[in-house]
Order: C-alpha cells, then sequence, then structure tokens
C-alpha cells in the first residue's frame, strides 16, 4: 500500500516519520513541480513498513500549491505523476488538506474512489 500526503500540515507524514520528515530530501510538493517524464517517483518515497509505503509532505508543499496555480494542465500533475507506479501497489491512499484547493483537485484526478470522513 502507498500513502500520499498531499496535505501542508504534514499529519500523516508526522504520525509515520515523527521529525524526520523535514530530513527527507523528496516530498509530493517534488512531484507536482517537477516536468513530467523527468520524475522518479521512487526518490520521493519511504518504507514505512514490510508493505506500506509513504510519498510525504513537507511544509514547502504550500509553496508548490502557489506555483501550480500558473502551470499548464496542473490540475492533472498528481495522476501524470502516478501513472508510473500505480501497478506497483494494490492500494493508493492520498491524504488531502481539508480544503478545497489545487491540491485536493489534484487528488480527486488521480483517484478512482473518494472517502469522505464524516463526523
Amino acid at each position: 500500500m502507498l500513502l500520499i500526503d498531499v496535505d501542508p500540515q504534514f499529519s500523516l507524514s508526522f504520525a509515520l516519520m515523527e521529525m524526520k520528515v523535514l530530513d527527507h530530501k523528496k516530498d509530493v510538493g517534488d512531484l507536482l513541480m517537477k516536468k513530467v517524464g523527468k520524475v522518479d517517483v521512487n526518490d520521493a518515497t519511504v518504507k514505512v513498513d514490510k508493505n506500506l509505503y509513504l510519498i510525504p509532505a513537507h511544509p514547502k508543499v504550500s509553496m508548490a500549491k502557489k506555483e501550480l496555480m500558473n502551470m499548464y494542465i496542473r490540475e492533472h500533475r498528481l495522476r501524470r505523476v502516478m501513472e508510473t507506479v500505480e501497478y506497483d501497489y494494490d492500494y493508493i491512499i492520498i491524504d488531502n488538506p481539508p480544503s478545497i484547493d489545487i491540491l485536493t483537485i489534484n487528488s480527486l484526478a488521480a483517484s478512482d474512489y473518494v472517502l469522505i470522513p464524516w463526523s
């Protein structure tokens, strides 16, 4: 299973990696900003457990969010990146920010199904 943390608050990444998330070289923001075809998703992937992998977020993801607004095909950046690894995992779960913005729209465009927690 692959978990992708797209939330600039990086709660999922922090829960799984603790403070190591701040030292990690690549994150989801790097994948969104790189030129499609020049991205190696495995560079940003962290093995958390035997069958659990994570593409972490970082506080700098909020900077990527601003830059995405001026990019071509900005709504499909995550989907195009994930097409390279979609068959490597049984499940890919994307954690989103609690708002509708370009990051959430990217996640929705890359998803087959959506789960919305309701309290």
